[in-house]
């Protein structure tokens, strides 16, 4: 990564502090739910980013581009494992069954595995130590990941309706844009192969 995306984790970290610091300075039960929410809601913003990063780069550098959804992507996994620890340290600390019993907890547990897993597997020497072969099916989980989210947002009771929808459409939206992308290059590569094999036909 490169200046200024190389930043962006170390942006992501200083913005749950700065959430977590507004929450209160006791850390009383209110101020870690506080930390809990603001962290949370850095991690989806920085997800809707990782994936906005393609459609909003179209006709730029692709290298830039992939250098931006990169830095967004390991962003937004990093801010979902701190939303995750508060959650452990604060909120659910008696309760940890919860993560697996309640289907919000549930929900945001594996959208936070999913996004550690594409963290992992976000740099090259991973990568290759890993032989890991299907890299780009893999980071499209990254849309699970969101739908993920959707669903833990919309089972809390606290979460802002309007944010939640806001949160949703931008998935939605991101989701039929990658889908028509993938649609539209498998045509061309049809009709690549359809004057291929016709030559005369051009």
């Amino acid at each position: 990564m490169k200046a200024p995306s190389r930043w962006l984790p170390v942006l992501a970290l200083l913005a749950i502090a700065a959430g977590a610091a507004f929450a209160g300075s006791d850390w009383t039960a209110a101020a870690w739910v506080g930390a809990s929410r603001a962290s949370g809601w850095v991690a989806a913003a920085l997800l809707v980013a990782a994936l906005a990063a393609s459609p909003f780069g179209t006709g730029m550098d692709p290298r830039r581009v992939k250098r931006w959804r990169r830095a967004l992507g390991i962003s937004a996994a990093l801010a979902a494992l701190v939303h995750l620890a508060i959650g452990l340290a604060g909120p659910l600390r008696d309760s940890l069954a919860t993560l697996w019993t309640w289907p919000s907890y549930r929900a945001g547990t594996l959208a936070t595995v999913i996004l550690t897993l594409l963290l992992l597997t976000s740099f090259p020497s991973v990568v290759r130590r890993l032989r890991v072969r299907v890299w780009k099916p893999l980071h499209r989980l990254a849309y699970v990941a969101g739908g993920l989210v959707v669903l833990h947002l919309l089972r809390l009771p606290f979460a802002p309706l309007v944010g939640v929808l806001v949160f949703g459409a931008a998935v939605g939206v991101l989701l039929l844009w990658r889908l028509g992308e993938g649609l539209r290059k498998r045509r061309a590569e049809a009709r690549e192969l359809n004057e291929g094999a016709h030559p005369a036909s051009r």
